[in-house]
């Protein structure tokens, strides 16, 4: 049986360097590419500002989330061009909620994820109305 094993042996890497980050960046830029097809969908309802709200529950090892945006923003250049677009994207990485829009990105931290704020405490509430509740919620 160890005979086998050794011969079956593969060679695995681990993440080496920023690579969760690449990884993270290239998985996010995907979500939002093909939200934006929906949002250019026939009778799909736009409104003054489009938003796009994305859970990040991606296995990867200890993404740093302000090196993955970085990574994320040029490969973001031609979404904020599009039309329609989205005006503003909100990540919630763990306790954090990024908000990136072409210009900056601002971090918010919360005690309870968002999902759990959403489904718990504000049933049917509007995304909108979760965010203007975490105005509030100091800045990293």
């Amino acid at each position: 049986m160890r005979a086998l094993l050794r011969a079956d042996a593969r060679a695995v890497g681990g993440w080496v360097g920023d690579a969760p980050e690449r990884e993270w960046a290239l998985f996010i830029k995907g979500v939002v590419e093909s939200k934006l097809a929906k949002l250019a969908q026939d009778g799909f309802e736009k409104a003054d500002e489009n938003w796009l709200s994305i859970y990040d529950n991606l296995p990867l090892p200890n993404v740093h989330l302000a090196r993955a945006i970085e990574m994320l923003m040029p490969l973001l250049k031609e979404v904020w061009t599009d039309v329609p677009k989205f005006d503003a994207l909100f990540i919630e990485h763990g306790p954090v909620i990024a908000r990136i829009t072409a210009e900056d990105t601002e971090y918010f931290r919360h005690k309870q994820p968002l999902a759990v704020l959403k489904y718990r405490r504000l049933k049917r509430a509007s995304y909108a109305r979760v965010v203007r509740r975490m105005v509030d919620i100091p800045t990293l």
